[in-house]
C-alpha cells in the first residue's frame, strides 16, 4: 500500500510489553468510558444497517458468483474470540475437543465470511499467502483482493459480536497462546476493519500486530473510526488486498 492511503499512526506509543498491565491499560482507554462505548455502538448499528440494506444487491450477486465458480456453500464461518475470552468446553476434560483458553477473557462467536477457498480446504488452515495458492477459486481471489469476503461481517456487527473498527478476531487456538500483553487486544470488541488492516499485508499474523492494536485501544475515538472506515473504502476500491 502507498503513503497515501496508510491512516497515520495516533501521537503517542504503547508502553513496552514488560511495563503493561491490564488495569493500568483499562484506565488509559477511551473504550472503557460507558457513554464512549454507547456511541460507537449506535455508531456500529446505524452504519452497518445501512450498509447491509443498501448493499443487498451486491451481496446476493456475490452469493451466486462464488456458488457458480465452485461446489460447495456461498457462505463460510469460523469460530473467533471476542471481547472478554472466557474458557469454552466442547468436550471431555483432557479431550482433543476441549479449549483450553485462560479463563476470565469472555466468549466465542461465528465469525461469517464468504467462501474464497475450496470447499476440501480445512476450516482452520493457515491463510492464504498470496493469489497463487492453489486452495483459492477464482472468484475467491477477487474477493479477497478487494475484501469484498467479508462484507458478511456487517452481520457480526449488528449481533454485537463486532464493531466495524477494532483489532480483528483471533481464532480459538491462537488465543491459547497468548501472553498478557496480546490479551489486551480482547478488552474491546473485534473489529470489521482497523488501523493495522490498513498498514500491512492481509497476511500478515493479527496476533503479530500488537502494537497497532494497543494503539487504537488507547487512542479511541469516534473521528479515528471515522478516518479508518474513509480509508478502508478507498483501500477496497484500489484492490490493493490479499
Amino acid at each position: 500500500m502507498t503513503d497515501s492511503t496508510r491512516v497515520p499512526r495516533p501521537s503517542g506509543s504503547p508502553p513496552p510489553s514488560s511495563t503493561v498491565t491490564s488495569d493500568a491499560f483499562a484506565e488509559s482507554s477511551s473504550l472503557r468510558d460507558p457513554y464512549r462505548i454507547a456511541a460507537k455502538r449506535i455508531v456500529d448499528v446505524l452504519l452497518s444497517g445501512l450498509a447491509l440494506v443498501v448493499l443487498s444487491p451486491l451481496v446476493l450477486l456475490i452469493g451466486v458468483a462464488v456458488r457458480l465458480d465452485s461446489p460447495g456453500p456461498a457462505f463460510f464461518h469460523q469460530v473467533r474470540v471476542g471481547q472478554n475470552h472466557r474458557r469454552v468446553n466442547t468436550g471431555p476434560p483432557g479431550g482433543a475437543a476441549e479449549r483450553r483458553i485462560k479463563p476470565g477473557y469472555g466468549r466465542e462467536f461465528k465469525m461469517f465470511k464468504f467462501r474464497t477457498m475450496r470447499r476440501d480446504a480445512p476450516t482452520y488452515s493457515r491463510s492464504p499467502q498470496d493469489s497463487s495458492d492453489p486452495r483459492v477459486t477464482k472468484v475467491g481471489r477477487f474477493l479477497r483482493r478487494t475484501s469484498l469476503d467479508e462484507l458478511l461481517q456487517l452481520v457480526n456487527v449488528l449481533t454485537n459480536d463486532m464493531s466495524l473498527v477494532g483489532p480483528r478476531p483471533e481464532m480459538p487456538f491462537i488465543v491459547e497462546s497468548y501472553d498478557p500483553v496480546h490479551l489486551l487486544r480482547l478488552m474491546v470488541k473485534p473489529g470489521l476493519t482497523g488501523l493495522w488492516q490498513l498498514n500491512g499485508p492481509r497476511h500478515l499474523p493479527m496476533h503479530a500486530t500488537i502494537e497497532w492494536d494497543l494503539q487504537y485501544i488507547q487512542s479511541w475515538s469516534l473521528r479515528l473510526d471515522a478516518q479508518i472506515i474513509w480509508n478502508t473504502l478507498f483501500f477496497v476500491v484500489r484492490g490493493r488486498n490479499f
